[in-house]
């Protein structure tokens, strides 16, 4: 049987996983955070051991989170986010929003 393990919290450091069925090979999560204007990765996700990996589609996964969590009608995009954005993703953002739509 195999499964994820992850080797740190979220901010806390690298995350890593391992197979049960390898347990002392611990491989690097591969870096779940990016700019605010690029995609999200796809991450592989372990099955069985005669499995092959997964790709999960993170980008997708929030994607159908925010549609069918309704964010768009609970979130006031008229406010500031926060944390804040830095200079130039504000005003990447303020336009994104704009071409939108968005007030």
């Amino acid at each position: 049987m195999s499964s994820l393990v992850l080797g740190a919290e979220v901010g806390h450091g690298p995350a890593a996983w391992s197979r049960c069925s390898s347990p002392g090979v611990v491989l690097p999560w591969p870096r779940c955070l990016a700019p605010l204007r690029e995609r999200l990765n796809a991450i592989r996700i372990p099955l069985r051991e005669t499995d092959a990996d997964v790709a999960l589609d993170l980008q997708a996964l929030g994607d159908q989170a925010y549609r069918r969590g309704r964010y768009d009608q609970e979130l006031d995009y008229r406010q500031p986010p926060h944390p804040p954005l830095n200079a130039d993703d504000a005003v990447w953002a303020d336009e994104l929003l704009r071409s939108r739509g968005a007030p």
